[in-house]
């Protein structure tokens, strides 16, 4: 018997399944097959009508700042009224604008963004972890910086 990953075992039962998209097309920029996880990001977005924000992060990795800072318009755009700050830090970390992340983070924090608690375990925001400020912000949200930083 074949053994699916999560991610790929939903999408077989249902390729409409947006959540797995995202999910795998991250997956795929982390391993660097950037190809792959700008498919599925695009298809996710067909799906869905919202730009993902891991499609700017993908396009930063792939040092291709200017289709980034594109993506990160039209990702913020497409949510209308609300765009959570952590997402908008993630793409700018990449790009190694580390002020305007700091930005977002603390409006995510004003704000009591849903997603948050990200920033302890993703990768990208590695260049904050010395950044008091950052550290602040994962206390406060109720992290151990020497658990959850490392």
């Amino acid at each position: 018997m074949k053994r699916w990953p999560l991610a790929s075992a939903s999408l077989q039962l249902d390729p409409t399944f947006a959540y797995s998209e995202p999910l795998m097309a991250a997956l795929y920029r982390e391993m660097g097959r950037f190809d792959d996880a700008i498919g599925l990001y695009k298809k996710s977005q067909d799906l869905s009508g919202r730009v993902p924000f891991g499609l700017a992060i993908t396009y930063g990795k792939m040092n291709r700042r200017e289709e980034a800072k594109e993506i990160l318009k039209a990702a913020c755009a497409s949510r209308g009224s609300y765009t959570p700050g952590d997402a908008i830090a993630h793409v700018h970390v990449v790009l190694e604008e580390y002020e305007d992340a700091m930005r977002e983070l603390a409006r995510a924090y004003d704000e009591h963004s849903s997603s948050l608690h990200f920033i302890g375990i993703a990768p990208e925001f590695a260049p904050l972890r010395s950044d008091k400020r950052f550290i602040s912000i994962v206390k406060e949200i109720g992290l151990e910086p020497q658990r959850s930083l490392r």
